[in-house]
């Protein structure tokens, strides 16, 4: 059965190897209840095969792995809908109260001495206020992960070392992934070595052809070293 996202108007499908991510309905109850809110749909319930694509996401919901790819924040909702007119209406006036409203709480001490001034509400925004609208939290507390950043946050000293700081964690984890790998390389190698000697010890491989092979050991673990790396980037 193919799979097509559930959103209003939208007709994605499903293809094998396609620049777009297909997402399941969260199991949690109280996310799984934001999703379908989202999408707007009367009497929509979601079966165990409903999943939404990747369009109704902003780039902020996705986190960068270690092995360069992206993954849906685990408390991520989607946003991005066409809707018809009077939808986009209350969607814009909630993004406009978004804006303007103050910072989400956050555990950093005096974020507005460290990070900027605060916010100023203009009458607008005041206006705006007293709509009810429903505020999206997802906004995270402390990034801890290379998608979590956003460039403003290089302004900001404390957000700054942070990056360093997640930067050389991810550095130290892929030099430790490219050691082990390195380690398997060799043991092959060492393993292609010791059978040359096996076969040639029984008189199966002639002194011609044991050079030939010897010559390509090298060749063997370079192609191993590019797999590898294929196959990180590719993951």
């Amino acid at each position: 059965m193919v799979n097509s996202c559930s959103a209003f108007n939208c007709t994605a499908r499903y293809i094998k190897g396609g620049n777009l991510k297909f997402h399941c309905f969260p199991k949690d109850a109280a996310l799984r209840e934001k999703w379908i809110r989202a999408v707007r749909r009367k009497d929509f319930e979601p079966g165990s095969r409903a999943v939404l694509c990747s369009k109704h996401f902003e780039d902020s919901d996705y986190v960068q792995t270690v092995m360069d790819t992206k993954r849906l924040k685990k408390d991520a909702v989607p946003s991005i809908f066409d809707f018809p007119a009077p939808f986009n209406i209350k969607r814009k006036q909630r993004k406009m109260s978004k804006e303007c409203h103050s910072p989400i709480e956050d555990s950093t001490p005096q974020p507005s001495t460290l990070c900027g001034n605060p916010p100023i509400l203009t009458e607008q925004a005041k206006v705006d206020e007293a709509v009810p609208v429903r505020i999206n939290k997802r906004r995270r507390r402390d990034p801890v992960l290379f998608g979590d950043f956003i460039e403003e946050d290089l302004e900001c000293p404390i957000k700054r070392k942070r990056y360093w700081q997640v930067s050389q964690k991810v550095i130290k984890q892929k030099n430790a992934s490219y050691e082990i790998i390195r380690q398997k390389n060799r043991r092959l190698i060492n393993r292609l070595k010791k059978l040359n000697v096996d076969v040639k010890s029984k008189n199966k491989l002639t002194s011609k052809n044991s050079g030939i092979l010897k010559e390509r050991i090298p060749d063997a673990e370079k192609q191993l070293q590019f797999k590898w790396f294929k196959f990180e980037n590719i993951s």
